[in-house]
């Protein structure tokens, strides 16, 4: 392989990797929203009570599995 195939494989893996930095930041972000969104106000206070916290789970798994196959 030569100098500039190298050096760009080695580019894709730390986007890859930043990538993956980036969707457990968000998961974690999500997460913390949700816990925070429980404890001042159970289920009730999210957006449409019961959906709400389905779509935040949704949402939190979703980051996390996308940082995952990225």
């Amino acid at each position: 392989m030569s100098q500039n195939e190298e050096s760009a494989i080695a580019a894709a893996k730390h986007e890859d990797q930043l990538g993956r930095i980036a969707m457990r930041i968000i998961g974690v972000s999500i997460l913390l929203a949700i816990i925070v969104t429980l404890v001042a106000g159970g289920i009730d206070n999210f957006p449409y009570g019961v959906y709400g916290f389905i779509g935040a789970i949704v949402l939190c798994v979703a980051s996390f599995l996308v940082g995952q196959v990225e």
